[in-house]
């Protein structure tokens, strides 16, 4: 998308407007619209990968190094974060490029997933009893509060953190072997992430993160998603087939009853003690 004011100013430079003098825009919006060149590596990598695609040879001159080559010189980063720090202006860039608005195909693609994952998780869950069918709640306003609130937490922080900041985003264009190894990774920290927080910060998720069941369906919500990721690379789109799945199990299938259980049992064994 092109901002208004640089495609009015184009059109001035190139002698089809007679206005007089540069339009310039500086409010956030389009701010936002013109994020990569606020990111110049971002810029410079995708037109450099325009023309390694279509067979043309790049020569790249260092600028910190006119006057002949000194080995000893090496540019100096222009800021502390988004230089020195090479890793943060990296997740920035991944991020940017993953919040792209969802589209029709995407939809089409966390639907079909969806649809695999339930086939393959209702079974498993129904048949072993950890998944149990529980009624809506009547309380509706608190319902939708609480689905509200399951979207940011947990669904779109731990997809922002495991898939989006985790797994290259196919701009980055590493190989495939790369790419399946960085999604493997993520699936095992996702999976592992659930016993560490019910032993830690969470002592409600436990002894249900620590279910052998629960692990199996979290680790086959990290492969749905990765492969998600992997066809539509945007944070929408992961985002909601999380979101998803923890609002049905939450609310609709005792995940939340089984969550309040526990935090009961360890109220009242905190009593005991006393």
């Amino acid at each position: 998308m092109v901002r208004s004011d640089w495609q009015e100013n184009a059109e001035f430079v190139a002698g089809i407007d007679n206005r007089n003098g540069f339009v310039l825009n500086n409010t956030i919006a389009s701010a936002i619209l013109s994020w990569q060149s606020m990111l110049p590596r971002n810029a410079h990598d995708e037109i450099g990968s325009i023309f390694l695609d279509h067979g043309a040879k790049l020569w790249f001159i260092r600028t910190n190094q006119v006057g002949g080559k000194d080995p000893k010189i090496l540019p100096i980063a222009p800021t502390v974060v988004m230089g020195q720090w090479p890793v943060i202006p990296a997740l920035i860039n991944r991020l940017a490029l993953a919040s792209l608005p969802v589209q029709w195909k995407d939809l089409v693609i966390a639907v079909s997933l969806l649809a695999l994952y339930g086939a393959i998780a209702c079974p498993i869950g129904l048949l072993s009893g950890f998944l149990k069918p529980y009624p809506t709640p009547e309380n509706i306003p608190r319902y939708l509060w609480k689905i509200t609130r399951a979207f940011f937490a947990p669904a779109l922080i731990e997809e922002l953190i495991f898939r989006v900041f985790m797994i290259p985003h196919p701009a980055e264009r590493v190989s495939s072997l790369v790419w399946m190894g960085w999604a493997s990774i993520s699936v095992v920290l996702f999976v592992v992430y659930h016993p560490i927080m019910a032993l830690t910060f969470y002592p409600e998720g436990k002894p249900t993160f620590l279910n052998p069941i629960f692990l199996v369906l979290t680790a086959l919500l990290g492969t749905i998603c990765v492969i998600a990721y992997g066809l539509s690379p945007t944070l929408g789109t992961v985002t909601l087939i999380h979101w998803v799945v923890v609002v049905i199990w939450l609310y609709h299938l005792g995940g939340e009853q089984r969550l309040s259980l526990n935090r009961r049992f360890r109220r009242r064994t905190t009593t005991h003690k006393i």
